[in-house]
């Protein structure tokens, strides 16, 4: 044996020796951490093409029924179509951080979008500035609505939806893109697969037929009246508001009007009783006024009122429930008075503010004034006025006109206040 050889063996007796030492020692870098760098490698060397092997193929699904009988559950996943998506350029490991090894567990976790998305505003100073002017920033946002949202609530509740259930869970794009599920075309029918009636009578309804017909203008969808993420019982307040807000974006004038209204104020109030657009117009059969099926057409408008006017009459139907002032075309009459008002208003403002000008002037001049000498000058100041009837009172009106003129205060300042 050479000298190298002996060096060499002489080497590996020592490195053998002193693994065995420390081994009996229980000398370790920490508890566990062997383990946990093992799974690390196996979950580094774990890639998109390993996981494709069997989600790329197309059909796979496994079965949920027993002894592999239907229904399918479908796990595969087109690759194209992910890579194109919002999310193409993250591994399927970003995701599915579970997987550990393949094949992988059967019961895996489920992905939780919402505490990837919540922490995109975390950061140091310098990378948070440039995220508060990022698109980030509105992702966060909505993100946050959907939490406190009804779609949000513990799984298996009735109303749960997850992220998944409408962003759909590989194929993510933006909403303005027509491959997207939340697209304004394609919105009706992700909502539909949980609200069956709802897609129904929303496909009846004006706003699903002008849905698809581009000639006459974008039609509301299930996200214009409900907003995405900011979905409450539609019991709620925030909800009634939201959703009244909503029409107000298509129909500017008529929110305007409705807000004018007894309804309107009410409304803004607080009070979840009074009579909103959906009461009037039904939420998702809506129709013009002069089709049969509205429910504010002719021959339905005064079953819809006696709704909420159990007493109403022939005559009662005939509430303008849009009246505008400032449309002459629609509301001629309106429009007049309207302008007759505002004429006695100025005149009678004018009236007033002349009268009391006059009578200051009148005041001013009829001031006496006498003329005092100081170091051989003149100097004119102002006379202290005789009060003939000074220390005595006159009742100068009766507790009749006095009574009319606190109710008429009180009545001006109680309106002003409500």
């Amino acid at each position: 044996m050479n000298r190298c050889d002996f060096r060499f063996v002489a080497s590996l007796l020592l490195a053998l020796v002193s693994a065995g030492i420390f081994a009996e020692e229980g000398v370790e870098p920490s508890a566990g951490q062997p383990q946990t760098e093992q799974q690390n490698v196996e979950k580094k060397a774990i890639t998109d093409a390993d996981c494709l092997e069997c989600h790329g193929q197309k059909g796979f699904a496994v079965p949920l029924g027993e002894d592999g009988s239907p229904p399918y559950r479908h796990l595969d996943v087109d690759a194209a179509a992910l890579r194109a998506s919002i999310h193409g350029r993250y591994r399927c490991l970003d995701c599915h951080s579970d997987i550990e090894s393949l094949p992988h567990d059967q019961d895996l976790e489920t992905v939780d979008c919402v505490n990837c998305h919540i922490r995109q505003g975390e950061g140091a100073a310098p990378e948070r500035a440039a995220w508060l002017h990022s698109d980030s920033l509105d992702i966060v946002i909505q993100t946050k609505r959907y939490t406190h949202s009804v779609h949000a609530q513990k799984k298996g509740a009735k109303d749960n939806a997850t992220c998944a259930d409408c962003h759909t869970a590989h194929y993510v794009f933006p909403s303005d893109d027509p491959r997207s599920s939340t697209y304004k075309l394609n919105a009706p029918e992700s909502c539909g697969s949980c609200h069956e009636k709802e897609l129904t009578e929303y496909r009846q309804s004006i706003h699903g037929a002008s849905l698809k017909t581009p000639w006459k203008g974008d039609s509301a969808t299930c996200t214009d009246c409900h907003s995405a993420h900011r979905i409450a019982e539609g019991e709620a307040l925030s909800a009634q508001r939201v959703i009244t807000e909503q029409c107000g974006t298509c129909h500017d004038r008529e929110a305007r009007s409705y807000k004018a209204t007894t309804h309107g104020q009410l409304a803004w109030l607080g009070d979840t009783k009074v009579a909103l657009c959906k009461d009037c117009h039904d939420p998702h059969n809506t129709h013009k006024v002069d089709d049969a099926a509205s429910k504010i057409s002719d021959e339905n408008r005064l079953e819809t009122c006696r709704k909420c006017h159990e007493d109403a009459g022939p005559d009662f139907v005939h509430f303008r429930a849009h009246a505008d002032m400032g449309d002459f075309k629609r509301n001629p009459e309106l429009w007049w008075l309207g302008r007759v008002m505002v004429a006695i208003i100025i005149l009678t403002l004018f009236f007033f503010y002349s009268h009391s000008m006059l009578w200051f002037w009148r005041e001013l001049k009829s001031r006496p004034y006498e003329w005092v000498v100081v170091d051989g000058k003149r100097f004119r100041v102002r006379a202290k006025r005789i009060k003939h009837n000074s220390g005595r009172s006159f009742q100068r009106f009766s507790w009749q006109w006095r009574l009319n003129h606190w109710a008429l205060a009180l009545s001006v300042l109680t309106l002003v206040l409500t």
